[in-house]
């Protein structure tokens, strides 16, 4: 099934996500540069990902 998400929820979740990754950074002792975050999905929509890219 897939999973649309307004821009406002898309938004939302982006910003958490970024946070818990910057505090992983930072308990690992790594950087930015250091480390490639990558996503992945089997349940969202082609519309959200093209907001997200």
């Amino acid at each position: 099934m897939m999973e649309k998400l307004s821009a406002k929820e898309f938004d939302e979740n982006y910003k958490l996500v970024m946070e818990k990754y910057k505090n992983a950074l930072k308990v690992a002792g790594k950087n930015e540069s250091e480390v490639i975050l990558l996503a992945a999905t089997k349940t969202v929509d082609i519309d959200t990902i093209n907001y997200a890219i």
